[in-house]
């Protein structure tokens, strides 16, 4: 899952900043990973997690958002999306966040 996400982090940033926090609780496991993000369409959002989607323009691309909530629903977790503006980083940030319970 993490793999996923920071390809994903790495391939899209225009800055070398990520951030990631990764915790083991109780009830489960929490990942989250957030990079500088510039929306292409409204749609972006609607659309990421579907199979074959993909912001790049190449072939064969659009697989990994897609694989990843398949295994996190198969382990009843859930992801949620968040589009804001950082502060301190002075632009706008997408984070994705899992969590998959025990």
């Amino acid at each position: 899952m993490l793999g996923v996400l920071l390809d994903n982090a790495i391939e899209s940033r225009t800055k070398k900043v990520i951030f990631i926090e990764v915790s083991s609780l109780e009830e489960g496991l929490y990942i989250s990973v957030s990079n500088e993000y510039k929306r292409k369409s409204k749609d972006d959002f609607n659309k990421m997690f579907q199979k074959g989607y993909s912001t790049k323009s190449r072939d064969g691309r659009g697989h990994g958002l897609y694989n990843l909530s398949k295994n996190v629903n198969k382990y009843g977790g859930n992801i949620l999306l968040y589009y804001e503006y950082n502060q301190n980083q002075k632009s706008d940030y997408l984070t994705i966040k899992i969590s998959v319970n025990n």
